[in-house]
């Protein structure tokens, strides 16, 4: 019995140093856990600190894309507002174009009727200086005035009145002017008594310079020369010579005036 005892005792001391050894291990590993799941814990503390940071980071990078898109979307609205316009600029300009050349040719063509009747000008002035100087070098002449007219703005004034022509001929009326270049020689001439007479007017441009103006006139005629100052403020003061051309042949009467029967 005694063996028991000891063999029990024994026993029972084997176990209790095997407790306190497990006993012992098992604070160890309580610690070593406890350390790891501390650290576990930080670890997991600082990877949802950091997927905060990110998930706001995301939040930030949608408000940013989302206001991007609205000015995106704005922006190619306005491209396609601009390109409207620039398509309707574009057909706008082609229009023009078209005008352009269109004038272009118009203006070739006038161009070319220019030249054309600038030739004929050019021709025509050379017949009537020939036809002119024929007429001042064959015919006989009588000058019918000579000397200086002072006239208002506007006026008219008779400077050989009613002067009954026996033969046909010319009449060379040359004025030249150092205070106006704005002119008008006129011709009237009647046929019948009382008149109605037949009236030639023309405009003419003067300086220092004489002017000739040229007028037919017929037998059994009444004559009347003015000038006119065609300034409308300025008065005027021109020197004028008429000077009647005649070749001594009766020329035929114009054909009988409207209304004179």
């Amino acid at each position: 019995m005694s063996e028991k005892k000891v063999v029990m005792r024994n026993v029972a001391i084997a176990l209790g140093i095997v407790c306190i050894i497990l006993a012992a291990s098992l604070v160890g590993v309580v610690a070593d856990y406890t350390s790891i799941i501390s650290g576990k814990d930080s670890a997991l503390a600082t990877d949802n600190s950091q997927i905060s940071n990110l998930n706001a980071q995301v939040s930030n990078l949608k408000a940013w894309l989302k206001g991007n898109l609205t000015q995106a979307s704005n922006l190619e609205a306005w491209l396609n507002g601009n390109l409207t316009q620039v398509s309707n600029l574009k057909a706008w300009l082609n229009g023009n174009l078209t005008q352009i050349s269109n004038l272009n040719i118009q203006i070739s063509s006038l161009n070319s009727q220019l030249t054309i009747l600038n030739t004929q000008i050019l021709v025509l002035s050379s017949e009537l200086k020939s036809l002119s100087s024929g007429i001042i070098t064959m015919a006989n002449s009588s000058v019918w005035y000579n000397g200086t007219v002072s006239e208002k703005a506007g006026s008219y004034f008779p400077v050989k009145a009613s002067v009954f022509v026996t033969h046909g001929g010319y009449v060379a009326v040359t004025i030249q002017s150092s205070t106006t270049t704005n002119l008008s020689v006129e011709e009237d001439w009647s046929y019948a008594l009382p008149p109605p007479y037949v009236n030639l007017e023309i405009q003419v441009t003067v300086s220092t310079v004489p002017e000739m103006v040229l007028f037919p006139v017929y037998s059994n005629y009444l004559v009347s020369i003015y000038v006119g100052n065609t300034n409308l403020v300025n008065s005027a003061t021109e020197t004028v010579t008429i000077t009647y051309y005649t070749a001594n042949v009766i020329t035929p009467p114009l054909p009988p005036i409207a209304g004179t029967g």
